[in-house]
């Protein structure tokens, strides 16, 4: 338990004799609370926040692993981490004395895919259902003029000419 107190050593040799006690007065310090914050999601190419907190007195120090470049401020309890995948981060609090505190947090970065149907040749004044097929939360085909829903995964076109749509 965290405290102070006086602790009693006594040695015993191969003969079973008992040494006279050693006695030291000890303080036992409790390790920091440490808290890296919830797991999140984060689209490949976003960085984000991240904000630690801790119940460590003033002149500890912090470290966010792994550092490998995708950590701006590896020092600070907040920062910004922009992994390429999935990375598990721990925040580590140290206020000397081998005594340390940790936490993880997992960023998820989620791929977007997306691919739109094949090529259609239409008669002039027709209108075709244009769909897309992918893991997106939202939607935008360009050019966005003769469409009827241009933020949406499928969308009725009825262009006036030749028109090439992408989605994004």
């Amino acid at each position: 338990n965290a405290g102070t107190g006086t602790i009693q050593l006594n040695a015993v040799n191969q003969y079973g004799c008992t040494s006279s006690p050693i006695l030291k007065n000890t303080t036992v310090t409790p390790a920091p609370s440490v808290n890296a914050g919830n797991d999140l999601s984060i689209c490949q190419g976003d960085s984000i926040e991240l904000t630690g907190t801790t119940t460590a007195n003033p002149g500890y120090t912090s470290a966010w692993t792994p550092n490998n470049g995708t950590v701006s401020s590896p020092s600070n309890l907040q920062t910004y981490v922009t992994p390429t995948d999935t990375t598990t981060y721990y925040l580590t609090v140290d206020i000397g004395g081998g005594c340390s505190g940790i936490d993880s947090i997992v960023v998820n970065v989620e791929i977007a895919e997306i691919t739109a149907a094949n090529d259609v040749t239409i008669c002039e004044g027709d209108t075709i259902e244009l769909t897309s097929i992918g893991n997106g939360t939202s939607y935008q085909w360009t050019p966005n003029n003769f469409l009827d829903q241009a933020t949406n995964d499928t969308t009725n076109a009825w262009p006036n000419g030749t028109t090439k749509y992408t989605i994004e």
